[in-house]
């Protein structure tokens, strides 16, 4: 059975109506091909290709028993040529086949990524060269089957949409996108699904009940690339699904977006992984990729489609890596941001003046560079020679704290921020800013030398007062959050609002750990050993305990953990009641009769571990601290630190 179009009968007949205005200027360009073929002729008599040009007198050997595999020896490329013996150079001529159909559609890359010699286009004989310019003829029968493979019949009208300044036709998008699909079989490189023109159309008038049955015998998620192509009126364009990746783009020679197509296929595809029982954990990334290819006339929109779906098959389209720039790095909760949002950006340089948090992201991202230093020595040439795209900050909150002094920009602690806002304005490449600091910086001077500066650079911002609750992870740490970007304004909220919970977003953004209650947050199988070392002093317990925040596994919130945890008792984080099964209130009431300590002793109170509050904010399994750090240390460093769940989502939402 073969494919037809899901075009409306009006777009048939504009097509139509444009082919007939077509045929004229097609005319008029062998024609004067064939001028320029008499006049290098005569220029050169010894060329051994003199023949006539035009159709020739054979019959045109049938398409039909072409080998699928070897579809590069029907047609080559010979814009310009230089004739061995002689010096004269012919001329440009134009192509009447788009490029798209000149590349090994079928050759099995060797590997992933392939430079520009590696699809380098095969010679083919002047037989070939015949067949293309008789299917091609317009005085012969349109309704001439020419292939037929892949239950898609291939007739000669179809080839005519192949010529220059025609539109791709629905079987031709088809028949392409099956041979992509079926040279992935071959098992190098990518393995390619692609859905037929038929699908997106269905999608949008059905949903995912209309399409069910399309994958009865198909595991999507074992694809590392899904091929859809997109019609809106006359106009092709591509969207991929990499499930292994959970991202869904959109690709638009004419450089526009389509959140409606995006959003669609992220529905289809969580209905899908619901209906063949596959997790898929986390959120889909939706873009619309804009740093692509673009058609410069109103035909070429099904080539390039069908050469966005070519290079992305062959992994040779990947997108380059935004480069990150990470400023007041401490332990690296920005870099593991960057790392969980995957949205394709690398730490390339970070900084830091604490030698005690650098020794910490030495230890956990060796391969970066990283380096002991104040920001005041970081000029903007420096800046520019690292050509960030991304600056991620968390500049020294002191001077706006509620305990502090509140010297806000009098602070000599601001004095790098400032500086670094100096270099602002002469900053070549950076395009988006993610700044993270205490509640307090919102309501500062600081806040407003900042934003009147991205301001003068022009770049668009969003401020957050936001806290690791609003993604069900049990523990209060609410910070202030700017997110800034000079491509586009964001489609949420005003540079006037400050939000406190997150936009509503077609990224669907979801975390990959979405638990209620702090058990899973907790270490497990706490030797006796172990557990000493954490244990509250009786000496502590009978002076604070009546202000100790006491949680248990079940709790489903726990305190802010403060760089002065363990130092002091109130304010700096809660404790745990270690064994559970004791009735903590039962056992306070006892203690609170005769203040005798021992009431207490059952429950184990004790302090969070390092890990365990790291767990918290977002770090890693793998995060770890050098042997030779202090647990006073440790618990300083985390509690200067910050989210890495919440910061990872506002990096895509910043990118989105």
């Amino acid at each position: 059975m073969s494919f037809e179009s899901p075009l409306s009968r009006e777009t048939r007949e504009t097509r139509e109506r444009n082919r007939q205005r077509l045929k004229q200027w097609m005319q008029d360009t062998e024609a004067k091909r064939i001028q320029k073929q008499e006049e290098r002729t005569r220029r050169a008599e010894t060329r051994e290709e003199t023949r006539e040009v035009g159709r020739s007198s054979s019959r045109l050997p049938s398409w039909r028993n072409v080998e699928i595999e070897e579809p590069k020896q029907m047609f080559r490329t010979s814009s310009r040529r230089r004739r061995s013996s002689s010096n004269v150079e012919e001329e440009e001529e134009e192509s009447e086949v788009p490029t798209f159909l000149l590349e090994t559609v079928s050759q099995t890359p060797k590997r992933r990524n392939k430079s520009r010699d590696d699809l380098r286009l095969p010679k083919i004989s002047d037989e070939m060269e015949t067949v293309i310019k008789e299917a091609l003829d317009e005085s012969m029968d349109d309704n001439d089957i020419l292939c037929n493979a892949f239950n898609i019949s291939i007739t000669r009208g179809d080839v005519k949409t192949l010529a220059y300044r025609n539109w791709l036709n629905d079987q031709v998008i088809n028949f392409y996108l099956s041979l992509i699909m079926e040279r992935s079989k071959s098992g190098d490189g990518l393995k390619v699904f692609a859905f037929n023109t038929l699908f997106y159309p269905k999608l949008m008038s059905s949903g995912y009940d209309g399409l069910e049955r399309w994958t009865r015998t198909v595991d999507l998620f074992q694809y590392d690339l899904i091929l859809i192509p997109v019609h809106s009126g006359a106009h092709w364009s591509l969207a991929t699904v990499c499930p292994k990746l959970r991202t869904i783009r959109y690709y638009d020679s004419q450089g526009q977006s389509n959140l409606g197509c995006l959003d669609s296929l992220r529905i289809y595809m969580k209905k899908e992984s619901l209906a063949k029982n596959r997790h898929v954990s986390g959120g889909w990334k939706l873009e619309c990729v804009a740093n692509i290819p673009k058609q410069m006339n109103y035909s070429d929109c099904g080539m390039f489609t069908l050469k966005y779906a070519e290079y992305l098959s062959r992994g040779v389209m990947e997108k380059k890596k935004m480069r990150i720039l990470e400023l007041y790095s401490g332990i690296g909760g920005m870099h593991y941001a960057a790392e969980l949002a995957n949205v394709g950006a690398e730490v390339v340089f970070s900084v830091d003046i604490n030698t005690s948090a650098n020794e910490v992201y030495r230890h956990n991202f060796k391969q970066t560079n990283q380096q002991s230093r104040n920001i005041e020595s970081l000029s903007a040439k420096e800046i520019n020679k690292l050509k960030p795209d991304i600056i991620m900050m968390s500049p020294p909150c002191q001077p706006f704290t509620r305990v502090g002094l509140k010297l806000d920009v009098e602070d000599s602690r601001c004095s790098s921020f400032l500086h670094l806002l100096d270099t602002f304005p002469h900053l070549e490449t950076v395009s988006f800013i993610l700044m993270e600091n205490v509640v307090g910086f919102e309501t500062s001077e600081m806040r407003n030398v900042f934003t009147k500066t991205l301001k003068n650079c022009d770049f668009f911002f969003r401020e957050f007062i936001l806290s690791p609750e609003s993604l069900k992870i049990p523990n209060s740490r609410s910070r202030y959050y700017l997110v800034a970007r000079k491509c586009k304004d964001f489609s949420f909220g005003t540079e006037k609002d400050i939000m406190n919970i997150f936009p509503n977003s077609s990224c669907d953004i979801e975390m990959p750990i979405q638990e209620k209650t702090l058990d899973p947050y907790l270490e497990k199988d706490m030797s006796d050993e172990e557990l000493a070392h954490y244990l509250i002093a009786d000496k502590t317990l009978l002076k604070y305990c009546r202000i100790l925040d006491v949680r248990q596994r079940s709790d489903t919130s726990s305190c802010c953990f403060t760089k002065a945890y363990t130092h002091y008792a109130e304010g700096t984080g809660s404790v745990l009641q270690h064994d559970s099964n004791e009735p903590f209130h039962k056992k306070f009431a006892e203690f609170q009769e005769d203040e005798d300590i021992a009431h207490l002793k059952p429950l184990k109170l004790r302090y969070f571990t390092p890990r365990e509050v790291g767990n918290l904010m977002g770090f890693p399994a793998e995060f770890a601290f050098p042997e030779r750090t202090s647990l006073k240390t440790r618990y300083r460093l985390l509690g200067n630190s910050l989210n890495v769940f919440v910061v990872s989502n506002l990096l895509r939402i910043l990118l989105g």
